[in-house]
């Protein structure tokens, strides 16, 4: 068995066997897309159940969601096809179906993070007043569906792996891409900054707000972190290795960004898990309250018979000494 290109000097081909990368990628794609569905969750049913005002902002998130799916379905089934493997322990065979595969991972990652933004962008329109705004939401959701449907056909055209060997267009593409995500993810999180800290919110509410502002400029992070690792590889010919470890920052960044645009619209449903909380300690300090009275009342009461009899004195028959 011959693997794409002949290993290094001194090491020894090992087909069939998983890397401590794939093992690390499996758990990540499973904790990170598990986290995102709890949230995509809680954000359904506060919309459906708490509120009962579900608006194109959920369905746009729910189908980021979908996409984070889709990226951990394509990602698992690429692993046996030598993604995570070092290229010399993959098989012509295998490598020729990973390419197709690259192709699916290259517009799921295009599409999700896109969907997300136009989530907040729905959101935005429905929460921003003034027109100024609402221009800066219509500008955004255009330039954002325009530059990705650009990047969609260039993938699946001029820089598709299937037809050339060359990735150089395909990372140039990628490239493009990242630094306009970033570009709109920064305008994303300036737009609403001003009005929303001029609305009469109470601290908590600011505070529930920055968190998510905070964790949402984690993508932008995330990004460039991303775009620095992928260039650093630029030349190497174990492409199935390290794209590997790039798509490992790419998970993250699209699953943060699916829960960050579902924390936004948690704020009923955190409302009602405080005013349950709260109910719940009024009812026990209520309750430690009586049962303080009863067993401070003039008369004493024998502790064992209180208790036994579950303070039924006339049930009993068992009386006060």
């Amino acid at each position: 068995m011959w693997g794409v290109i002949p290993p290094p000097p001194g090491v020894p081909p090992s087909f069939g066997e998983r890397t401590k990368l794939q093992e690390r990628s499996i758990t990540v794609y499973t904790a990170l897309t598990a986290v995102a569905t709890f949230f995509v969750l809680l954000r359904l049913y506060t919309r459906l159940y708490l509120t009962n005002n579900l608006g194109w902002d959920d369905a746009l998130v729910f189908l980021g969601w979908i996409g984070c799916t889709a990226w951990i379905a394509i990602c698992m089934s690429a692993l046996q096809y030598g993604f995570g493997q070092h290229i010399w322990n993959v098989t012509p065979a295998q490598f020729a179906v990973y390419l197709k595969l690259l192709t699916g991972i290259s517009i799921v990652y295009v599409w999700t993070p896109a969907l997300s933004k136009l989530s907040l962008l729905a959101l935005y329109y429905r929460i921003l007043p003034d027109k100024p705004s609402r221009a800066g939401v219509h500008i955004l959701f255009v330039v954002i569906l325009g530059y990705n449907l650009g990047v969609t056909i260039t993938i699946v055209g001029p820089c598709n792996l299937l037809k050339h060997s060359d990735p150089t267009c395909l990372m140039d593409t990628n490239l493009a891409m990242a630094i306009l995500n970033i570009i709109t993810d920064v305008c994303i999180i300036v737009l609403p900054a001003q009005i929303l800290l001029k609305l009469q919110m109470d601290r908590k509410q600011k505070w529930l707000i920055g968190i998510t502002f905070v964790v949402g400029s984690g993508v932008i992070i995330i990004s460039i972190v991303r775009i620095i690792y992928v260039y650093k590889y630029v030349g190497d010919p174990d492409v199935t290795y390290y794209q590997a470890a790039a798509a490992l920052f790419s998970t993250a960044e699209l699953n943060v960004g699916v829960i960050c645009t579902s924390m936004i619209g948690l704020k009923p449903f955190v409302d009602t898990c405080r005013s349950f909380i709260h109910t719940c300690w009024a009812f026990i300090k209520d309750s430690q309250n009586s049962e303080h009275s009863l067993l401070t009342k003039d008369e004493p009461i024998d502790l064992e018979v209180y208790y036994v009899v579950g303070h039924n004195k006339e049930d009993s028959g068992l009386g006060v000494r």
